[in-house]
């Protein structure tokens, strides 16, 4: 399955950032009310042919069986279709799929394959309280933010896992922003 490209919308704020959905359920709805800059592309890859669009994007996916055979097929369609070719894939965001902190061998093997056909790779833990809110009550976080200390309970803060995120992709997407305006 390929994705489609995202026909451009009015936005309030243009995003730094698109979060490619790799498949339904992958947490890009919840990532991008959470982190101020991103912006959502559902299951598409965003149309960066429009002026005044950021060709900065990263595919996301839950980090299970079913997800990184999503995000694998999303790599591949990036390296291979020249549709894309304008669009700066700063890396693959995998999700955590339950709590606990050790991965199954065999998906640990097959996550690493999957990552080593993006750029880089962010991983953001599995977040209990996501469960049971609504997109509308998250917290955003902005660059500048503090993150916070990973031992602190998750309230009205951004957990550190979704912060971290933040300012990686912040980063990448103003180094690769950099380097694009360099080269023109």
């Amino acid at each position: 399955r390929t994705l489609p490209i995202k026909e451009p919308v009015e936005q309030v704020r243009p995003p730094l950032v698109w979060l490619v959905g790799a498949h339904g359920g992958a947490g890009v709805t919840f990532l991008t009310h959470s982190l101020a800059f991103a912006g959502d592309c559902k299951e598409m890859w965003p149309d960066v042919a429009e002026q005044d669009i950021s060709p900065c994007a990263v595919v996301v996916a839950r980090e299970s069986t079913s997800g990184l055979d999503a995000a694998e097929q999303a790599l591949r369609q990036w390296h291979t279709d020249p549709e894309l070719e304008n669009i700066n894939l700063i890396g693959l965001v995998l999700v955590a799929e339950a709590s606990g902190k050790k991965r199954a061998r065999e998906l640990s093997a097959w996550s690493e394959s999957v990552a080593a056909l993006a750029p880089s790779t962010f991983r953001v833990a599995w977040i209990p309280e996501w469960t049971h809110m609504r997109t509308n009550e998250l917290p955003a976080w902005w660059p500048g933010d503090a993150v916070p200390e990973k031992k602190k309970k998750y309230e009205s803060d951004v957990p550190a896992t979704v912060a971290e995120l933040g300012e990686h992709l912040m980063t990448a997407a103003l180094a690769a922003l950099t380097e694009q305006e360099e080269e023109q």
